[in-house]
Formats: C-alpha cells, structure tokens, sequence
C-alpha cells in the first residue's frame, strides 16, 4: 500500500513539473502520457486529488494566477 501511494506522489510530481517548467508551452494530455508513461485516463485519477481538478485546468489556473501578479507588477 505505501509502494503504491510512493508511485502516485512520483507520477503527480513528475506532471506537476513538467506543467511547470513547460507552462507557456501548449500542453496537451498527451504530452502528459508521454512524460509519466501513463494514459490519460490514469493521470487523471492521480491528479484530481491533489488539486481537485484536472491537470489542463491546473495549468490555466496556474497561467492565470501569472498573468494577474504580472499585471500587479507592471509599472503604471
């Protein structure tokens, strides 16, 4: 059960990172599969409960909350 839970915190990091360091890339669920070695429907499951979203609307929220703080930084 722990070897279990250890798989699924690395494949959440594993994703998280990459959105991360490709975040003003397009990313799609199949980049997704591709870097965790996992389908769409497996990612998903492991994601949700993390953040209580899928991973594409993460990532959006995550662009967002940039785009707001560089808004909030710009010079007037």
């Amino acid at each position: 059960m722990a070897n279990m839970q250890r798989k699924k915190n690395a494949l959440h990091k594993k994703v998280i990172q990459y959105v991360i360091e490709n975040i003003s890339e397009d990313i799609l669920l199949e980049d997704l599969e591709g870097i965790s070695g996992k389908t769409r429907f497996d990612v998903l499951p492991y994601f949700q409960p993390f953040y209580g979203t899928t991973p594409i609307k993460w990532m959006w929220k995550v662009r967002l909350a940039l785009a707001k703080e560089s808004i909030d930084l710009a010079p007037e």
